[in-house]
């Protein structure tokens, strides 16, 4: 099992401006809620699968996302993708409920709460690294403009 195997997936995280976490119901249980994801296609990457899953459960189509975490989770090996930009409206042509929840309840509610326990300490982790970055190459700026000072002319 693992990379390569019949057993892998692949799910997408898609948070709002307000840190609502988009997800949807299993099919046969409207009231369980995980993130927007399944099975890899024959020929599918990681990538291509949450695209396609994202697109028929949500409505929303991927411009942007990164993998960020990866697990086991049961027998299937799982990559998360972090959707940063999409287009689209929330609708599904599925069976199911989409919704915007709280970090709360996809950590504490449904079938999957250990992988997005674990998720989302990953995202956090991802999250800071970013604004870590962003702070890194604002002050490389300011630094810059001290250092080496625009010539002016004499």
């Amino acid at each position: 099992m693992g990379l390569g195997s019949e057993y892998n997936a692949a799910c997408v995280l898609v948070v709002d401006e307000d840190q609502r976490v988009l997800v949807v119901s299993r099919k046969e249980d409207a009231t369980d809620f995980g993130l927007p994801g399944g099975n890899l296609e024959k020929g599918e990457d990681f990538f291509e699968a949450a695209k396609r899953e994202l697109e028929e459960e949500t409505g929303l189509i991927i411009l942007g996302g990164t993998a960020f975490f990866t697990e086991y989770c049961g027998h299937y090996f799982v990559a998360t993708i972090f959707c940063h930009t999409f287009t689209g409206t929330v609708g599904t042509r599925e069976e199911g409920v989409v919704k915007w929840t709280s970090w709360e309840d996809v950590i504490t509610n449904g079938s999957f709460v250990e992988y997005n326990a674990k998720m989302k300490k990953a995202y956090d982790y991802y999250n800071d690294s970013l604004i870590r970055s962003a702070r890194l190459q604002e002050g490389a700026k300011l630094v810059s403009k001290y250092v080496n000072p625009p010539k002016t002319e004499q």
